[in-house]
Parts: C-alpha cells; sequence; structure tokens
C-alpha cells in the first residue's frame, strides 16, 4: 500500500469520527434543551399558579370583613336606635293611647294628666257637671276619682290635634281657660297637642301652654294656659293610661247616705222586660246584681248581664228597672253628680231617690237622693 492511500484513510476515519463527535454533541444539547424548558415552565407557572393562591386569599378576605362587620354593625345598630325612639314619640302622638292603641278613643281607654314633679298630683276638673261650672285644679291622683278620669277625642288623624274630654261626665271638655265647655270639634279652642319629648300640653288656639298654677297640694291652684317653658316644672305632665276593668271603667256601687248598708240592685234581672225593679238590698260584694260600671259619662250598666243599663221607666213616678243599653235613649241617660252625691237624669233634671228608686225633683238636702259610691 503507498504512503498516498495511507493518507486518505487516515484522513476519512478522522472525518467519520468527527461527524460522529458532532452527532453525540448535537444529541447532547437537544436534550439539555429539553430539560431546561421543563424546568422553567414549571417553575413560571407554579408562580403562576401563586396568583391563583393570592386570588382566593384576597377576594373572601375583604368581602367577608367588609360585609359582615359593616352590614350587621350598620343594620342593627341604626334600626333599634332610631325605630324604637321613633314608635315611642310618633305613635303616641298619632293616635290616642290606643284604638288599636289610639286612634280616637270613644271605646273607653282613659288617661289620668299627672305632673310627675309633684307629689302624685293629677289634673281634676274641679266636680262641676255643667258648663263653666268648676275651673280645674290640681288633685291627689285616684284613678277612682272621676273628676281626673280623661280621654283625648282625635279630631282628625293627621293632624294630632285632640279634645280632653272628661269620659264619665257627659260631653264635657277641657276649654282654654281652665274650665270644662261643652264638647265642640270646630271650636280650636279645646284643640290640644302632646308634645311627648317635652311633656307639655299645648293650647293650638292660643299656643300657650297648660300650666299647674305652682301648687304642691290638694286644690292649691288652679290650671290656666301659660307661655310655653320646658324648664317650667308646672307644665310637665305625663299621660297615664287607666286601668283595664271592664272596658277601663271602674265597677261601682251605690249606697243610699241614710240607709246605712244598703246599695242599689237590680232585682236579678236577665232580660229588659222590666219585670224586675231596682230596689235598695243589703250591701253584698260578690253579688253580681248590685255591680255597676259607668259608661262614657251617661249609662249605668251591669258588666254581669248581658247589655242592660238602668232605665226610668219613661213615664211619671215609673220604678228603675233595666233594659237593653242604649246610648241615645233619653231614659237612660244618668250623670252621677260627684261634688254632690246626686244621680241625675240630665234630659229630664230629675235625681234618683233611692227610697222609692224614681226620679223626682232634685233636693241635695234629701238624703234619700245623696248616694256615696264604693268602687269594688
Amino acid at each position: 500500500m503507498t504512503d498516498s492511500t495511507t493518507k486518505l484513510i487516515v484522513a476519512f476515519s478522522s472525518l467519520i469520527t468527527l461527524s460522529i463527535l458532532f452527532l453525540v454533541i448535537f444529541k447532547y444539547v437537544k436534550t439539555t434543551q429539553a430539560t431546561t424548558q421543563p424546568t422553567t415552565q414549571p417553575t413560571t407557572q407554579p408562580t403562576t399558579t401563586q396568583q391563583t393562591t393570592t386570588q382566593p386569599t384576597t377576594q373572601p378576605t375583604p368581602q367577608p370583613t367588609t360585609q359582615t362587620t359593616t352590614q350587621p354593625t350598620t343594620q342593627p345598630t341604626t334600626q333599634p336606635t332610631t325605630q324604637p325612639i321613633t314608635q315611642s314619640i310618633t305613635q303616641p302622638t298619632t293616635q290616642p293611647i290606643t284604638e288599636t292603641e289610639y286612634k280616637e278613643y270613644k271605646t273607653g281607654k282613659g288617661i289620668m294628666i299627672r305632673n310627675p314633679n309633684k307629689n302624685n298630683l293629677c289634673l281634676d276638673d274641679g266636680g262641676g257637671i255643667n258648663i263653666n261650672e268648676t275651673q280645674a285644679h290640681i288633685w291627689t291622683c285616684n284613678p277612682n276619682n272621676f273628676n281626673q278620669q280623661f280621654e283625648q277625642v282625635f279630631v282628625d288623624n293627621n293632624t294630632n290635634r285632640f279634645l280632653i274630654r272628661n269620659k264619665m261626665k257627659s260631653n264635657l271638655c277641657l276649654g282654654d281657660n281652665g274650665f270644662s265647655v261643652a264638647c265642640n270639634y270646630a271650636d280650636v279652642s279645646q284643640h290640644y297637642k302632646y308634645n311627648y319629648l317635652e311633656k307639655q300640653l299645648k293650647n293650638v288656639n292660643k299656643n300657650l301652654c297648660m300650666d299647674d298654677g305652682g301648687g304642691t297640694v290638694d286644690g292649691g291652684s288652679k290650671v290656666y294656659l301659660g307661655e310655653c317653658n320646658n324648664k317650667n316644672n308646672n307644665q310637665t305632665f305625663d299621660l297615664l293610661e287607666l286601668g283595664e276593668t271592664s272596658n277601663n271603667f271602674p265597677f261601682i256601687k251605690f249606697m243610699v247616705k241614710n240607709k246605712k248598708g244598703k246599695c242599689i240592685d237590680d232585682g236579678g234581672a236577665v232580660s229588659g222586660d222590666g219585670s224586675r225593679k231596682l230596689y235598695l238590698g243589703e250591701c253584698d260584694k260578690k253579688n253580681g246584681n248590685q255591680q255597676f260600671v259607668y259608661m262614657n259619662g251617661k249609662l249605668l250598666r251591669n258588666p254581669n248581664k248581658d247589655n242592660l243599663c238602668i232605665d226610668d221607666g219613661g213615664g211619671e213616678n215609673t220604678k228603675l228597672y233595666m233594659q237593653k243599653c242604649d246610648e241615645n235613649n233619653k231614659n237612660q241617660q244618668f250623670q252621677y253628680y260627684l261634688s254632690k252625691d246626686l244621680i241625675i237624669n240630665r234630659n229630664k233634671n230629675k235625681c234618683v231617690n233611692g227610697e222609692t228608686m224614681t226620679l223626682e225633683n232634685c233636693d241635695e238636702n234629701n238624703d234619700n237622693q245623696i248616694f256615696k259610691i264604693q268602687i269594688i
């Protein structure tokens, strides 16, 4: 073999070796790249996955914190504070102490008007049963005293104006001069408003407030209207709801002054046929025939009977008996004159005689006409 041939073989072998080496390097590089890419991408995307982690953490945190903290705190705090105050102030001024809790009060819910700054002293109409007969004054509070039992009769449902009517007397309301006058919705001088914050009774017509005159004992001063002053203790009044006995009317017995231990008895009447006449019987607290309620300043009803009221019979010298209650029946419209202890039929201006159980001309010196009441 020649030298040239040998050289050619060596060169060819070197070329093959280089090619193989190049292939090995190329393959190695490819493998390295393949290894590097997977490492880079997973590393980057887990970081992006960290974003996925970040989102759940960020969103839930503000929402629960903001919503639960803000809403519960705001709503409960605002509503209870605002609504109860509004109801306790607005409702009572809008409707009387109810007619579901207040609307016009013809159903008999009664009030007493008490000055909370005095020692248990209330507004008292003075005891009169006629127009302008007596001027209101202050007196020891007594829920059984007819002169202190009033009701708010609202003029309408919008202005909160009301009349102050004695619920136990026939159509007598407080005027603007402290005297009782005939109730009249159209008479603005009888219109009052009550400020539940200042506890003042303001006369709408004169824009003046009720003032008890400053007295501190029974009858110590007369009631009048004065310049409104929320720092004047004589102008502060609470409206107290009367108790709930037989539709808010107290049970009473009528005892004749000169007949000791004798009370008016309805004779056991169970119907309005007039067969049982009223008479004087031995007083007995448990006897249902002797129990009466004085309704709306007009009717004397036995609460134990089916809507039966005292009726004078309509004739001369007819005996009193029980008849179906009818407030428009003039034979049943009686007034108990507390200051004189007389039971008067106002339409006839005649008084009940306890001995004969008939009507006769009123005579306050006739002991048979003098009745004392006992609250049961």
